[in-house]
C-alpha cells in the first residue's frame, strides 16, 4: 500500500476489490443502513450505480441515506440531510476522520450547516472497505485513496435537482481534511470529473496532515495548482497535525497565486472542536504530523475555539458559495 505522501497525480484504485466481496460494517444505526442499503446493492449484482440510478426507495431530491459510485466502481454510502425550504440550495460533502462517520466533530457540524441552509451529505468512507477505525493502524486506509469518494460524493449531488451544482464545497476533519486536500488539486479534479465536470467551489480541512505535500523545499507544481479555494483551520497546540507543517503549506501556496489561507485557534489541540471530548493523551494512535511516523497524540474540546471555528466556517463559505436562500 501507498505512503501518506503518494503523488496526487497516482492515486491508488480505491476499487480494485470488487465490491461484492467488502464487509459492511459500522457502528451507529444510521451507518447500519448505509451498510444494509450497500449489502442490498451487493445483492443485486454488484452493479455500479449510473448517473440516472438511485437505490430503491431514494427519490430525487429525497434526504436520508443515498448510495453512489466511484469511477473505480466502490459502491459507497451516505447520509443526505437538506436544509428546510424549497428550491436548489447550496451543499457541502463531509469527510470523517480515521474514527468514522458516526464519531469525532462530523455531527456537530451536520447540524450546524443545515441550520444555516446547507445540504450536507456525510460521506462513509469505512463500510464498504470493511475497516472501522483506521486510527491504530493507518495503513488501512491512506486518506489519497479516499480522494475518489469525494468525487462519486460530488458528482451525486450535482445530479441533485435540490442542490445548486455550482454552489458545493468539501469539508473534511483529520485524515478526511488531508484527503479534501488532495481533491483541491487541479489535476486529481480532471482525473475524478474530467474536463468540463463539477468542480468542489471550495474546499475547507480541519486539522489535515499538511507534512504530506511535501517539505518546504518543495515546489508547488509537484502537487499541481489548486482547483478551488483552500481554507485550513487547525488547533496552536494540535500535535496530530501541527499547524507549522500548515503554515509551510499555504505560504507555497500563496507565492504561487494560489488561493489558500490558514486559521489557527490559540491553545487547540486536535479535536478541539468534537464537543464534550475530554482532554486525553491517545497512546495507540498513528501519528504522521512530525518528520516522522510516531505513536500518540493529545486531544481536547476547546469551546472558544469551537465557536470560533464555526463562526470563520460559516463566514467562509457564505463568501465562498454565497449565502443560503431564505428559508
Amino acid at each position: 500500500m501507498n505512503n501518506p505522501g503518494a503523488s496526487v497525480v497516482d492515486l491508488p484504485d480505491a476499487g480494485s476489490m470488487p465490491p461484492c466481496a467488502r464487509r459492511p460494517g459500522t457502528a451507529a444505526a444510521v451507518w447500519r443502513s448505509v451498510a444494509r442499503a450497500l449489502a442490498l446493492l451487493a445483492l443485486a449484482g454488484c452493479g455500479v450505480l449510473s448517473s440516472g440510478q438511485r437505490p430503491e426507495g431514494v427519490a430525487p431530491g429525497a434526504e436520508g441515506v443515498i448510495g453512489f459510485a466511484t469511477t473505480e466502481s466502490l459502491q459507497l454510502g451516505g447520509a443526505l440531510e437538506l436544509p428546510r425550504g424549497d428550491g436548489p440550495v447550496p451543499a457541502v460533502v463531509l469527510m470523517h476522520d480515521c474514527q468514522g462517520p458516526s464519531a469525532g466533530a462530523i455531527r456537530g457540524w451536520q447540524t450546524a450547516l443545515v441550520t444555516w441552509g446547507y445540504a450536507t451529505l456525510v460521506v462513509d468512507g469505512f463500510a464498504s472497505r470493511s475497516v472501522t477505525n483506521v486510527c491504530e493502524g493507518a495503513d488501512k486506509l491512506w486518506p489519497a485513496e479516499r480522494v475518489p469518494d469525494a468525487y462519486a460524493a460530488l458528482l451525486a449531488l450535482a445530479r441533485n435537482p435540490r442542490i445548486a451544482p455550482a454552489r458545493i464545497a468539501l469539508m473534511g476533519w483529520g485524515d478526511g481534511a488531508t484527503a479534501a486536500l488532495w481533491s483541491a488539486s487541479a489535476p486529481v479534479a480532471q482525473k475524478y470529473a474530467g474536463a468540463t465536470g463539477p468542480r468542489f467551489r471550495a474546499v475547507i480541512a480541519v486539522y489535515p496532515t499538511c507534512r504530506v505535500f511535501g517539505p518546504a523545499s518543495t515546489p508547488v507544481t509537484d502537487f499541481g495548482r489548486l482547483t478551488s479555494p483552500v481554507r485550513i483551520h487547525v488547533g496552536e497546540l494540535d500535535d496530530w497535525a501541527p499547524p507549522q507543517a500548515c503554515e509551510v503549506l499555504v505560504a507555497r501556496w500563496k507565492q504561487a497565486g494560489q488561493d489558500a489561507d490558514l486559521t489557527v485557534f490559540p491553545g487547540a489541540r486536535h479535536l478541539f472542536d468534537s464537543v464534550g471530548r475530554a482532554a486525553e493523551e491517545l497512546a495507540g494512535v498513528d501519528n504522521y504530523g512530525g518528520d516522522r511516523h510516531r505513536k500518540g497524540a493529545r486531544v481536547a474540546w476547546s469551546p472558544d475555539a469551537t465557536r470560533a471555528a464555526r463562526a470563520k466556517v460559516r463566514d467562509q463559505l457564505e463568501r465562498l458559495l454565497g449565502a443560503p436562500p431564505p428559508k
